[in-house]
């Protein structure tokens, strides 16, 4: 007996939303994970490499501190930029960032300058001492 038209059909479909599946599960262990707590909500669960940055940039272990070839300098930049940013909101931060680095503050595209400015490593200390002087100020 011929299988009929239907049947092709369906397992054409299961085969491509296993592939999607098999796509969305490939993502690197670096994603926030977010698991269910046992007395009910979620919480998230941070990498070991991001969670020691947040810890070294509490302590103001700075990311020029740290050789180009570690693995450690990417998250310590991404970090130290997400606090930057997080400060920037407020006016009076936005004029010493243009008054020293003369990168003008916009909230869409603020985060890809940043990263791109700090690529060398006179701006990446230039990026610090911003951000530790704004923690100074506080």
């Amino acid at each position: 007996m011929p299988k009929s038209k239907k049947n092709i059909r369906r397992k054409k479909k299961n085969k491509a939303s296993t592939k999607k599946n098999r796509k969305k599960n490939t993502t690197t262990n670096l994603a926030t994970i977010y698991k269910h707590h046992e007395f009910g909500g979620t919480y998230p669960v941070i990498s070991g490499t991001k969670y020691s940055a947040l810890k070294r940039i509490d302590n103001l272990n700075l990311p020029s501190d740290f050789p180009n070839n570690s693995p450690l300098k990417d998250f310590l930049k991404k970090e130290l930029i997400r606090r930057l940013i997080a400060y920037l909101k407020f006016k009076k931060h936005q004029k010493t960032l243009y008054n020293t680095l003369k990168i003008k503050y916009n909230k869409k595209d603020i985060e890809s300058k940043l990263l791109q400015f700090s690529n060398k490593s006179s701006n990446l200390k230039k990026l610090e001492k911003i951000y530790i002087s704004i923690l100074s100020s506080k």
